[in-house]
């Protein structure tokens, strides 16, 4: 029999318990049973017997059957009796009729019969309250909840047996101090008795006066205890003496407010139990919630194609960037085998496997990968195990389409090959020159030129060949990071599935890295932009320009901090120029002045200034933030290059700009001054 997680966690309450209580399955086979139900069957206890599940549940041992009460456990699986302590099959009806003659014994089977079900109600407890007082001949019955019991905000009941008495509002009522005294003077005892005659208990003073202005001699408290806790005092009022022990009548008083206080318990554990199920339906909405971020998450990570196979090689997860990078649909991938998409699948099997194998994340790793309509591609791929119950499920490979960094590295090694052959005929033209010298000194000298010349070519192209070396080393890295840390944070994933927090703070991770990589992605295609695309000369609506730059930037953190003026043109000069260039500048340059805008200042500025002419364009753009020390400034339009160690960038900004201005033919001066500011004036031809 499987373990029920419910009875693990509710067989402390339940035990708890004076009274029998069982619970049992949807069936009707005791599940668990407390001490005080396992007693109905000394030799063999009751756990494994059916409860009669019918309208009126019951429970036969031997020749007796037991009436059963259901509790609410709010529970689909369980159901919660308690066992009432008299046989419903009574032992004969002539002892019956004998025992219930005399109106004690009447009284104690109303209190263990069906009115103790009521018990929860101000109507059961006033009902048995009236029996009472007519009983023991008293002329009113109060029940006094204190503050600060889980009794008090459930129960509230007094009754007035005698017509002729009127309790004043304060006996009714008591404050707690009066109560307060009286559970210290009871102290332990089962019953304590109050009278207007004497004058013992100095403290109790106010309470007897209360007693005795309200036309009553004496009073008898039951104290009502749950646990050892006073949760409030049962109080009898005579206006006759009242003996000093009834010991038929109370006994019934101690059993009723014995009654009373089980009944407190079975609401404070209700109230636990009620709790505890808020609670873990909260927790798992929470969980839904979260796992539908993730898949979410996963389906929409821009670049990155990601599916997931299990052991047999077939597809159990293909995302959209996968549809996008090999042609597959998600409806025709999810449930191929690999053999069904890719040429390779032999080659993909063998690092399934072999991933599994080793229970950890394969090296990021270069493929040459064939579509679905045959065209070739190069991806960067990792593979990542994913575990369950110490058994892998599923592997989840992860993928970037890098095709356009490998057609630049083979442009470079063929521009490498063209300057070898190049040299190597510059040197064999050399020779001959040489060997010419004494009849050709003046096409010697004119041919020295030409090698001066040359040279100079050979000389720049080597610097760009470093460049281009250092462009593509850079670029490789910066996109391999975001992804390496990508890759890591999902295998960590893995390991707080079942903990909300920790995922939605590696979830916060991914997002940053995915963003750091789009940012650098967009930073690569401006560099293209600016370097590849044809002049196009159109009008230009500066005001207009600048206000989309600024929208695009408005997601920046210290956006908010800065102040932005402009200072433009009164009067309408026209202004023609190359609009996605000059884009390029401004929305570099603004974006330097509020990402190293000084968040120590409370008033960081941004001033725009724009001056035209028939000839020219100058934009100035001045911040008061951080500024760049001296030493640095000739540096700032070198490629990759980062002004302050803190510098979240690609180092790619200014070198862009840079490189657009001097190819639109206009010139840019820096102007700065460390902890005071920059400014940066960029001038411009008008081909108006």
């Amino acid at each position: 029999m499987q373990p029920i997680p419910e009875i693990t966690l509710l067989q402390e309450l339940i035990e708890q318990q004076e009274q029998p209580v069982i619970v049992c399955s949807a069936t009707g086979e005791i599940r668990y049973a407390n001490r005080s139900a396992q007693q109905l069957n000394p030799v063999g206890g009751i756990t494994g017997k059916t409860v009669h599940l019918s309208e009126k549940p019951g429970l036969t041992i031997g020749d007796e059957t037991f009436v059963l009460e259901e509790r609410p456990l709010h529970s689909p699986e369980l159901r919660w009796f308690t066992v009432r302590l008299q046989p419903a099959l009574a032992k004969t009806a002539a002892n019956n009729q004998a025992y219930s003659s005399d109106p004690i014994n009447t009284l104690l089977l109303q209190l263990s019969g069906n009115l103790l079900r009521d018990l929860n109600t101000d109507k059961g407890i006033t009902d048995i309250l009236q029996s009472i007082t007519q009983i023991g001949k008293y002329d009113a019955g109060i029940i006094y909840p204190y503050e600060n019991s889980a009794w008090s905000e459930y129960i509230k009941a007094y009754c007035i047996q005698n017509p002729q008495i009127e309790p004043l509002p304060e006996l009714l009522h008591p404050n707690k101090d009066m109560l307060d005294a009286l559970a210290q003077n009871i102290g332990p005892r089962a019953r304590y008795l109050l009278r207007t005659d004497t004058t013992a208990n100095d403290e109790l003073r106010p309470f007897r006066q209360l007693v005795k202005q309200s036309g009553l001699h004496s009073a008898l408290f039951i104290p009502i205890r749950s646990e050892q806790h006073m949760e409030g005092l049962l109080g009898l009022y005579s206006s006759k003496p009242l003996p000093l022990s009834q010991k038929k009548l109370d006994a019934v008083l101690v059993f009723f407010a014995s009654a009373v206080a089980n009944n407190i318990r079975n609401m404070r554990i209700k109230k636990q139990i009620d709790s505890y199920i808020v609670a873990r339906e909260a927790a798992e909405q929470q969980a839904t919630q979260t796992l539908a971020i993730l898949e979410s998450l996963l389906e929409n990570t821009p670049l990155v194609a990601i599916q997931s196979y299990d052991l047999r090689g077939k597809v159990t997860y293909w995302n959209k960037h996968s549809e996008q990078l090999y042609g597959y649909s998600q409806q025709k991938a999810l449930g191929s085998h690999l053999s069904d998409l890719f040429h390779n699948a032999s080659s993909l099997i063998q690092k399934i496997h072999h991933v599994n194998l080793l229970r950890q994340p394969s090296v990021p790793t270069d493929l040459h990968i064939k579509t679905k309509h045959g065209k070739k591609a190069w991806i960067i791929s990792s593979f990542i195990p994913v575990q369950s119950d110490e058994q892998t499920a599923n592997v989840y490979a992860m993928q970037v389409d890098i095709t356009r960094i490998k057609e630049m590295e083979a442009q470079e090694r063929i521009t490498k090959t063209a300057l070898q052959q190049y040299s190597l005929q510059i040197n064999q033209q050399n020779q001959e020159l040489i060997e010419k010298e004494d009849a050709l000194i003046q096409t010697n000298e004119a041919l020295r030129v030409n090698q001066h010349k040359l040279d100079q070519v050979i000389r720049e192209l080597s610097e760009r060949n470093y460049e281009l070396d250092e462009f593509v080393h850079r670029v490789s890295h910066n996109i391999r990071s975001p992804l390496t840390s990508l890759l890591g944070l999902i295998s960590v994933m893995h390991t707080y599935i079942n903990n909300p927090e920790m995922l939605r703070e590696l979830l916060d991770k991914m997002v940053t890295s995915i963003k750091r990589l789009d940012h650098y992605v967009h930073t690569l295609l401006e560099y293209s932009q600016a370097n590849r695309k044809a002049e196009h000369i159109e009008e230009i609506n500066i005001e207009s320009l600048l206000e989309e730059c600024m929208t695009s930037l408005s997601h920046m953190d210290n956006f908010p901090r800065v102040r932005v003026s402009y200072n433009l043109p009164k009067k309408h000069i026209s202004f023609k120029s190359d609009a996605t260039r000059l884009s390029i500048i401004l929305s570099n340059l603004i974006s330097n002045a509020i990402k190293y805008a000084n968040v120590y200042k409370n008033d960081n500025r941004l001033e725009i200034t724009v001056e035209i002419n028939s000839e020219k364009g100058i934009f100035i753009i001045k911040d008061n933030g951080i500024g760049i020390r001296p030493e640095l400034a000739d540096k700032v339009f070198d490629m990759f290059f980062r002004a302050h160690e803190y510098a979240q960038g690609s180092g790619l900004g200014l070198y862009i700009v840079k490189q657009t201005v001097c190819r639109m033919g206009g010139e840019i001066e820096l102007q700065t001054e460390y902890g005071q500011g920059t400014t940066f004036t960029v001038t411009l031809p008008n081909h108006a």
